[in-house]
């Protein structure tokens, strides 16, 4: 019978639960010493066993559903991170598209993704503030690339120096 409250997961039990379960634990010990003082044989005793590790499993499977429940609840929280990747995936891809000036400030670049059916689904997902975030980021990544492009075409110039003024690079560029 010990056996049979120990083999509990009393971890996905409440206080409350605990309680009720000690007390009924408790009872069939006590219940297992009165039969045994009025005299049980030993076939008895091992029907007692018997009932007490079907109780057990009993108590393992109400476990294994609230168990199961979790998960459910982990499964909920699975899928709204799945559905916010989705988001930053499509946001991402709609700043591609729309947004290839750097300089461009958020409210202006907004205005223009808002006209793409997409966005209200990545507005239910993401935060303004993400967003926003994302919007800045991509911006600052164009940045980085046009200045690469332009590093490496200034790289292709045989007569621009340090000293080159910008004008005289620019008419050689162009």
């Amino acid at each position: 019978v010990e056996g049979a409250y120990k083999a509990m997961d009393l971890e996905v039990l409440s206080w409350s639960e605990r309680e009720k379960e000690f007390r009924e634990f408790a009872a069939s010990v006590g219940e297992g010493k009165k039969e045994d003082k009025s005299g049980k044989d030993e076939e008895d005793k091992d029907e007692d066993k018997k009932d007490g590790k079907k109780r057990s499993h009993g108590h393992s499977s109400r476990d294994h559903d609230r168990k199961r429940s979790r998960h459910g609840d982990s499964g909920r929280s699975s899928d709204r991170k799945r559905r916010k990747a989705d988001a930053v995936e499509t946001f991402g891809s709609m700043l591609k598209e729309y947004v290839a000036d750097p300089s461009i400030e958020w409210e202006d670049a907004r205005d223009i993704l808002r006209k793409d059916d997409r966005y209200d689904g990545c507005a239910d997902e993401l935060s303004s503030r993400e967003r926003e975030r994302m919007c800045n980021d991509h911006c600052d990544e164009l940045s980085k690339v046009l200045l690469g492009r332009m590093v490496e075409a200034l790289d292709g110039l045989a007569n621009v120096t340090y000293q080159t003024l910008w004008d005289d690079a620019w008419d050689q560029l162009y």
